[in-house]
This record gives C-alpha cells, sequence and structure tokens, in this order.
C-alpha cells in the first residue's frame, strides 16, 4: 500500500507540550525519580456547581496524555467529580528523564500526587496502558482505591504470544524512525469512526519527531514500549 506524505504545513512539536492547549491550568508535582529531579504535569479541576464529595483520577493511555480527557472531565465535573488527571512521567507535560520506567513509579507517583493534594480516597480510571497503571495501584493501595474502572486496557494477554521480544535499542531504533504514516495508521486504530478533529494527535505525534529532543523521547518511549512488553 502507498504511504501517505506528511501534510506540509505540520511544524516541530515540543515533546513537553507547552505548545498544545490542555483544557485546564496545569499544574506540576516536583519528583526525584532515580537521582533526578522531575516534575509531574496535573490537572486538578473542581466540580462544576454542587460537589459529591468524591474525586476521580484519570489515567491516561500510552499514546495519549492528559488533554485528550477533556470530554470525560466536562461529563464527571458536571456529575459534582473534584477530577484529577496527572500526565505520568515520561508523557504530555511532564519531565522525559531516562530513567528505568515500571508500572509501579506510575502508580505510586500518582499516589503521591493524591496525598499532595489531601485527596485519601479516590475512583480510579485508566485508559489503554493507563488500565495498567490503574490495576498496579488498584492491587498496592486499595484504601484509597473507591473504585477501579477500565477502559479498553491492555495487558490481558500475554505480549510475547504474538511478538517476539526485542531488545530496547532495536525498539528505539524503531520509535526513532516512524514515519507519518506510520503514525496516522497506528492512531486511527483508537477511534470506530475517524474524524478529521482527531488529526491533532497525529500533528502531535509527528511533530515530536521534527523536534530536536526527538532522539531523547524516542528512548523514552522504547522504554514505555519494553514496560508495556
Amino acid at each position: 500500500l502507498p504511504e501517505f506524505p506528511a501534510p506540509a504545513d505540520y511544524k516541530p512539536m515540543s515533546i513537553t507540550l507547552e505548545d498544545l492547549p490542555y483544557p485546564h491550568p496545569v499544574s506540576f508535582l516536583p519528583l526525584t525519580m532515580y537521582g533526578q529531579d522531575v516534575r509531574m504535569a496535573y490537572m486538578d479541576v473542581p466540580p462544576e456547581g454542587p460537589a459529591n464529595g468524591r474525586a476521580v483520577v484519570l489515567l491516561h493511555g500510552m499514546n495519549f496524555f492528559g488533554e485528550y480527557w477533556v470530554g470525560t472531565i466536562d461529563v464527571l465535573r458536571k456529575e459534582g467529580f473534584r477530577v484529577v488527571v496527572p500526565d505520568q512521567i515520561g508523557f504530555g507535560r511532564s519531565s522525559k528523564p531516562i530513567v528505568p520506567y515500571t508500572l509501579h513509579d506510575m502508580a505510586a507517583n500518582t499516589r503521591k500526587l493524591l496525598q499532595t493534594l489531601g485527596i485519601s480516597r479516590a475512583d480510579i480510571v485508566g485508559h489503554s496502558m493507563g488500565g495498567m497503571v490503574a490495576t498496579r495501584f488498584a492491587f498496592s493501595y486499595p484504601e484509597t482505591t473507591a473504585h477501579l474502572v477500565l477502559v479498553n486496557m491492555i495487558g490481558l494477554t500475554d505480549a510475547r504470544l504474538q511478538r517476539p521480544w526485542r531488545s530496547t535499542d532495536e525498539v528505539y531504533k524503531a520509535a526513532l524512525a516512524r514515519s507519518y504514516d506510520e503514525i496516522l495508521q497506528g492512531m486511527k486504530r483508537y477511534f470506530v469512526q475517524w474524524k478529521p478533529e482527531y488529526e491533532k494527535y497525529v500533528r502531535v505525534h509527528y511533530g515530536w519527531t521534527l523536534s530536536a529532543d526527538w532522539p531523547r523521547f524516542a528512548m523514552v518511549r522504547a522504554l514505555n514500549q519494553q514496560v508495556i512488553y
């Protein structure tokens, strides 16, 4: 099949997404991971109207970031929820260190965020990779987990049954060489019906490959792909 070329108006995108508007104000939680000082980005959205006294945490997938929960945030806050939406370290507006990534660190960082915000119990919602993080969170911190909601999560089957193991360097080289067409076709898998407004996520992913920071971010993505595997 012929590959689609990238549109001519696509520009480099920041690997920390300062050039992508988020639907609500973004704050940062300082953390130290493996001797590196990092910042975890998050949105803490208050309820719209009367509060129901509950908080919900929305955990993003591997190819997304907190911004894409915009519609879900609106629905939940109108129902009286406080909505907390983190970008995991290595994703979205959070720092992009080259460190050993693990599901447990993602869950632990999410718990630290809730503790910092004074939230002792919350409903935990995870999509795709976020479902893996949410599951780890619920197992590790049951006293903090009021409900666990998994949306099209991955990790329910053994990846080794579908494809062989690749070294991190091999995964990195494949990530580094991502083409526009590969990104477009990969993104279309997430949507039952493709719409023009979803193109912005292709624009972001391809824009990263045009950035001077892409080699570092490609390694971060490779390390997280190994976590998922």
